[in-house]
């Protein structure tokens, strides 16, 4: 829309939803007939290079389904919803600037949670992480208590999980210009991180 009417600005908004594309993993995911695989540790002690029985641990066998939807329907679609607004005016020929404003909503994120071991089963633990995104850092990751290891232990549900919901709101301001001469793009941008 051209508030002024003279071709030279431009005021924009628009409002978009975008359905999360979901392929087979969607029903991979609880069929039984699925592929599995479990890690084991191994230590040769005779040096035999065999693995028998009494030189596996941890490794309880297969458990057949362990993962299942929450309700008989399965989780709600995932989707983003996008809201935009914002003024494009052009300066001078072939130069213009606009200032955008953004906001983003993730809502109905699929995600799985084992409901048989309680968050009280995993202990905190620090690693150093050498190289990091600004450099060396550390992380906290979570070690699974052995008590709660094996079959007894897996009760995986995959559904809309409200943790995974995540939104943003940014500003964007840029300028750009085309030179005649070189028919080259010169633009500069500045953006604003989620207030």
């Amino acid at each position: 829309y051209d508030p002024v009417g003279d071709g030279l600005m431009a005021l924009k908004a628009s409002y978009s939803r975008y359905g999360l594309q979901v392929g087979i993993n969607r029903v991979l995911n609880v069929n039984p007939f699925q592929n599995d695989n479990q890690i084991c540790t191994w230590t040769d002690p005779n040096g035999d290079g065999v693995a028998q029985a009494n030189e596996i641990s941890q490794c309880a066998g297969f458990t057949g389904l362990t993962s299942h939807y929450g309700s008989g329907n399965g989780p709600n679609w995932p989707y983003s919803d996008e809201v935009t607004a914002g003024v494009e005016r052009q300066v001078m020929r072939g130069m213009r600037v606009a200032v955008m404003y953004y906001h983003r909503t993730n809502r109905n994120q699929i995600g799985v949670r084992n409901l048989a071991v309680p968050t009280s089963a995993y202990t905190p633990i620090t690693v150093n992480v050498p190289n990091g995104p600004n450099g060396a850092t550390t992380a906290t990751v979570y070690n699974l208590s052995p008590a709660f290891f094996g079959a007894a232990f897996q009760n995986n549900v995959v559904d809309n999980q409200p943790y995974l919901e995540t939104g943003g709101r940014w500003w964007r301001v840029s300028r750009s210009g085309r030179t005649r001469a070189a028919s080259t793009r010169r633009r500069w941008e500045a953006v604003s991180p989620r207030p």
